[in-house]
């Protein structure tokens, strides 16, 4: 399996190693490459509610903005500060 395809594989696997890591304390989230959304749903689950995300992939994000309202299709390095939530 090459990378790229593996790449697109990944946008469908919600990331519960990374969620694990996430201080209970946290009070906002920002998921970059976040593919399709998937690790949103952990999150909830988790009791984490202001969950901003920024996906590169536009395929990906198209499919993620079905769902979440606060999904951002970009490059995060090409994102101002403006774009982050206050």
């Amino acid at each position: 399996m090459n990378g790229q395809r593996l790449d697109q594989l990944s946008a469908f696997v919600p990331r519960s190693d990374l969620v694990e890591l996430i201080p209970r304390a946290a009070r906002r989230i920002l998921d970059v490459g976040c593919g399709v959304g998937k690790t949103r749903e952990l999150l909830r689950e988790k009791g984490f509610e202001e969950i901003f995300e920024i996906e590169i992939n536009t395929s990906a994000a198209d499919e993620a903005k079905l769902f979440y309202r606060e999904l951002s299709a970009g490059d995060i390095e090409k994102c101002t500060s403006a774009w982050f939530p206050q």
